[in-house]
């Protein structure tokens, strides 16, 4: 004979859900990072927009021509070439097998410096 198993009781179940749900980190907007870097420093936040506007433009030209950023105490960012490919797909949406081509593409990729691993396990 079988055996039953009995029906968790909802606290249980709340303290289980805690144990395997991981909860996500609190995002920070980049509207929030120049509102503190704002109070933090005597620039005005017009000037500290400006500033991150430009810095991000020019981090993704230097990565569009290839080249690797490095900040220090961050990291390095870099671009890597991902060559492309052939999929075969067994039933594509019901009208059946197909091979299609993914094609040659350029993904980010970032390495943290070791002071900022050794920040963030601290």
């Amino acid at each position: 004979m079988a055996k039953m198993r009995r029906k968790p009781d909802p606290a249980e179940r709340e303290a289980a859900k805690e144990t395997v749900a991981r909860k996500r980190p609190e995002t920070v907007s980049v509207k929030s990072m120049i509102k503190k870097v704002s109070e933090r420093t005597r620039f005005t936040q017009k000037d500290v927009s400006e500033v991150v506007h430009a810095y991000n433009e020019l981090l993704a030209e230097q990565l569009s021509k290839g080249r690797r950023v490095y900040i220090p105490d961050i990291g390095t960012f870099f671009a890597v070439e991902r060559p492309g490919a052939e999929r075969h797909i067994p039933n594509a949406f019901g009208r059946g097998p197909r091979t299609i081509t993914i094609p040659d593409r350029k993904v980010l990729r970032f390495k943290p410096a070791l002071s900022l691993k050794a920040a963030l396990n601290k």
